[in-house]
């Protein structure tokens, strides 16, 4: 276990996995097609599919919590993925 947290997993899924579930489900939304239009043209801020997609594809952490691979639809090489720190 990673020091202090138990590695149990809760309906099927990681502490890992639920973190980025948790993450993912802080931006859904269910908007209308016409709706997400005006949002784009008047909203400064990213839609949630957005804010959610654009970062996670850059977080190690998230590979390894899903074991996305190659061919998958959300992979992206490690030599394409933003690094900050």
């Amino acid at each position: 276990t990673k020091e202090g947290q138990s590695d149990e997993k809760i309906d099927g899924f990681t502490p890992d996995q639920r973190f980025f579930l948790a993450w993912a489900q802080v931006w859904r939304s269910n908007t209308l097609p016409e709706t997400e239009s005006q949002l784009l043209m008047t909203d400064p801020h990213s839609p949630g599919e957005i804010r959610v997609i654009g970062p996670i594809v850059n977080i190690d952490a998230w590979y390894n919590a899903f074991n996305v691979k190659p061919g998958d639809k959300l992979y992206l090489a490690p030599d394409a993925r933003n690094k900050i720190w």
